[in-house]
């Protein structure tokens, strides 16, 4: 069995001095701890990696909010001034429809009137003649 002698601090309870116990560890098992400690610092390399990826996509996201908002802001004004000019045209739709409606009772009126005057003047000609 291949192995390396490790040094590993120990005290007593008593306080007496240190001493140095020693550990033999297998190749195997110092292999297996290195691929360990290997994986986790790729690991820890690839999220370093992914973190320094969000804060660019961060930045990106910032600007485009940045550039974005004055166009944001002309849209909600001219929404706002769309909204004014549609309350402005009802108005004057409901205005010209009741001018219309009153131009068509008097023209009515007055074609009515017209007409009874005109069998009036009829009925009365008629028998004159």
């Amino acid at each position: 069995m291949w192995g390396t002698q490790a040094a590993v601090p120990r005290t007593t309870n008593s306080g007496q001095k240190v001493q140095m116990q020693t550990q033999t560890m297998s190749q195997a098992e110092i292999d297996y701890q290195d691929e360990l400690i290997r994986e986790r610092a790729a690991e820890i390399e690839a999220i370093a990696q992914s973190l320094e990826d969000i804060a660019i996509i961060n930045q990106d996201l910032a600007m485009l909010v940045a550039e974005q908002s004055p166009m944001l802001d002309n849209i909600e004004a001219n929404i706002e001034q769309a909204t004014e000019y549609t309350a402005t045209a009802v108005e004057e739709l409901q205005s010209a429809d009741r001018s219309a409606r009153k131009r068509r009772s008097r023209l009515i009126k007055f074609y009515s009137g017209l007409a009874v005057l005109g069998a009036g003047l009829a009925f009365v000609f008629r028998r004159r003649f």
